[in-house]
């Protein structure tokens, strides 16, 4: 059984160290680390060297250079691609792992085979004054009481509710779902959803991770813009058309698949309102509304419609 940590940097000095000794520093140490530096501008890349090189680590860890920028999600998914674990885990580079974090999430999934996807609970830090917070219901929903949670598919759990970083999937799983990934899809949300059609979705209700807030959190930056959230939209109805298509190549049940085209033509739906002002779409999308992520969403999108056809 071999594990496999994989890790996307961009211009990550600042933080980079700490979580790479946390690695480092596993009880369960990692049979293989990779780490995708997405042509870097600053010092992450000789870094990353001399930190293998000064711990004798060259075995077992691999930077790979790539030769022109691929943004976040294409980094990510070709660090996640060149894994050879049974275990693959995503790892951010400016957070820091607790020590048992392989150790105990693997255990968790040797004892569960049905698990595909494994989410663990976090335990958020400020390095910022400007940093943004994690909502309360989102930190109520970790109760870090060691209980192992089923993610079943639902209008209200396929919109991603967890993090990248604390995530591990199974080898089997990447190379069954590989086929139907689109590109510029993230690499948690397709985890995420991919697992529910496979009914292998689960948290593990234990803080692993110790999660740093900074100002450049990725996944935590608002979406008021209208090309931001055009492209939101875009990618998002992308995604639930690669679940789409996973979905009825297993022949999952005909009421998720219902529920997975409904996502598909909503999300179109507002894409084309918010981009080309279609004010229609609010009316038709009142049909829609399981399929948002946030009700505040429902009257969002129309304002910003209105907002941006002024200017």
């Amino acid at each position: 059984m071999k594990t496999s940590v994989v890790m996307a940097t961009y211009n990550g000095t600042d933080y980079l160290i700490e979580q790479l000794d946390s690695l480092r520093d596993q009880t369960k140490a990692p049979d293989e680390v990779i780490i995708c530096d997405d042509c870097s501008k600053d010092d992450t890349v000789p870094m990353i060297r001399t930190y293998i090189a000064e711990n004798h680590l060259e075995e077992r860890w691999k930077l790979i250079e790539n030769e022109e920028n691929l943004g976040y999600a294409n980094n990510f998914h070709k660090a996640m691609s060149l894994a050879s674990g049974d275990y693959i885990f995503f790892s951010d580079q400016d957070d820091i792992w607790c020590v048992e974090k392989i150790e105990e999430m693997v255990s968790v999934m040797e004892k569960n085979p049905d698990i595909q996807l494994l989410c663990s609970d976090y335990e958020p830090f400020s390095s910022a004054e400007n940093a943004p917070s994690v909502p309360k219901k989102i930190m109520e929903k970790m109760t870090g009481d060691g209980s192992i949670e089923k993610i079943v598919l639902s209008s209200r759990n396929v919109h991603i509710a967890s993090l990248g970083c604390d995530m591990c999937i199974r080898k089997t799983f990447r190379d069954r779902t590989e086929p139907f990934w689109i590109k510029g899809w993230a690499h948690d949300d397709y985890v995420w959803k991919m697992a529910q059609c496979l009914d292998g979705c689960y948290t593990y209700h234990k803080p692993l991770i110790k999660r740093r807030l900074h100002a450049n959190n990725v996944s935590m930056r608002k979406m008021h813009q209208k090309d931001k959230r055009v492209k939101f939209l875009r990618e998002l109805a992308e995604a639930y058309t690669g679940m789409l298509a996973f979905a009825k190549s297993i022949s999952l049940d005909k009421k998720k698949i219902r529920f997975i085209e409904r996502s598909v033509k909503a999300t179109n739906l507002r894409g084309d309102l918010v981009e080309h002002c279609k004010l229609l779409n609010s009316f038709k999308l009142l049909g829609y509304l399981d399929c948002y992520h946030s009700v505040k969403s429902v009257l969002v999108e129309p304002y910003m419609a209105i907002k941006y056809r002024k200017k």
